[in-house]
């Protein structure tokens, strides 16, 4: 984990300090991939901001939040597919394993999503280990800038 990770969550302590990683820093959020469906890139861009303002986000990390994006879109759509199914009328044997089908893609897919989703500080619980403050400016920064 990293430094910066457990200055966040409150755990700095002198001994489990080891230096910072040589990772690039971003403080702008590339642009979501073509490839990705319209849930996925909407995902993207509103997620990606949050955790890229609480310095959470590498230029390493845009992968995982590409995929957990990307199952979040899959998890999305064919759950607004199923319930487009009537699932109370009679169905045929070819019908159900289809929706049996479909039921495990979802279910695949939010297992994934939940899996990144804790490494990206996404989830409530996982939310919790880390403690994002606002930054405030001090009174220098507060005079300077009313100035421009």
């Amino acid at each position: 984990m990293s430094d910066n990770l457990k200055v966040i969550r409150g755990t700095n302590q002198p001994c489990r300090m080891r230096g910072e990683l040589i990772v690039e820093r971003i403080d702008q959020l590339p642009k979501a991939p073509r490839e990705m469906g319209r849930t996925a890139r909407k995902y993207f861009n509103e997620v990606g901001i949050y955790i890229l303002r609480a310095k959470i986000l590498t230029a390493v990390d845009v992968g995982v939040l590409e995929m957990c994006s990307i199952e979040y879109g899959r998890y999305h759509d064919i759950t607004y597919e199923i319930e487009k199914i009537n699932q109370w009328d009679d169905m045929t044997e070819d019908q159900e394993k289809k929706l049996k089908r479909m039921n495990r893609f979802m279910m695949q897919s939010y297992e994934r999503w939940l899996k990144l989703a804790i490494e990206l500080g996404l989830t409530p619980s996982s939310r919790l280990k880390f403690h994002v403050k606002q930054e405030e400016p001090d009174e220098l920064q507060s005079i300077m800038h009313a100035f421009k």
